[in-house]
């Protein structure tokens, strides 16, 4: 029997995945797999949301790929959703304070011996 009220589905599609840490509400680490993008410079992940709870329906989050932390006050049902609220998020945020949310990492360079 068909329900009424039944969503279509969406087709199936490939996508690159990451597998990191992201750190909970607890201060622990977690691992999960998430959909990459790279934006200003950094990598964040789309990934099923860790918030507690009864789970009755998709809820993606986004978190910055080398910390591991969320991007504040984002959540979509979908994964393009999610990433296209957290670009807003990323880019309301002004250059000063993203500076101080990660700080240009130097990286020594090798020395041949």
């Amino acid at each position: 029997m068909k329900s009424s009220s039944a969503v279509a589905a969406t087709l199936a599609r490939r996508v690159d995945g990451i597998v990191f840490e992201i750190v909970l509400e607890n201060g622990l680490r977690c691992e999960v797999i998430g959909v990459p993008f790279e934006h200003r410079g950094r990598t964040f992940a789309v990934h099923p949301s860790n918030r507690a709870g009864l789970k009755v329906v998709a809820d993606y989050a986004v978190s910055e790929v080398e910390t591991g932390r969320r991007i504040p006050r984002v959540a979509a049902f979908t994964i393009d959703d999610a990433r296209d609220a957290a670009i807003l998020e990323i880019d309301a945020v002004s250059d000063a304070d993203w500076l101080k949310l990660f700080p240009l990492l130097t990286r020594r360079a090798a020395t041949k011996t």
